[in-house]
């Protein structure tokens, strides 16, 4: 459990770091070399159906897929920066509780030595 929390720490901290980098001068490094973006969304306060909700999905895995053999840090901030959330399953081998709830605008990453190594919606 204090692994867990000290890599949600840390992961929050990267985040923090690249999202107060984005201010200065010149942009970071992970905005230029992020996927493109989702084609498919929802809006604030749209509700999800079973149709739209499988558009997202798809979306959202498809933007997943992409982040495969960035650095964590890079990809972590690119999904923040399309308003993805981002949770770590797997890190360097040591597998971490996950709730079941399946959320079609999160993205679940597997992370070895600092590389995503797989990434999928849910």
């Amino acid at each position: 459990m204090r692994k867990l929390v000290a890599t949600t720490a840390l992961s929050l901290l990267a985040v923090g770091s690249a999202l107060g980098l984005a201010g200065c001068a010149s942009p970071s490094p992970s905005v230029t070399d992020c996927p493109a973006p989702p084609a498919v969304g929802l809006e604030p306060g749209e509700s999800m159906t079973g149709a739209n909700m499988d558009d997202v999905a798809a979306e959202t895995d498809r933007f997943a897929k992409d982040l495969i053999g960035m650095a964590a840090d890079a990809a972590e901030a690119c999904a923040a920066d399309v308003g993805y959330s981002w949770r770590v399953y797997e890190q360097d081998g040591e597998q971490f509780a996950l709730t079941m709830d399946y959320r079609v605008e999160r993205i679940n990453v597997k992370i070895e030595q600092g590389i995503v190594t797989d990434a999928y919606s849910g």
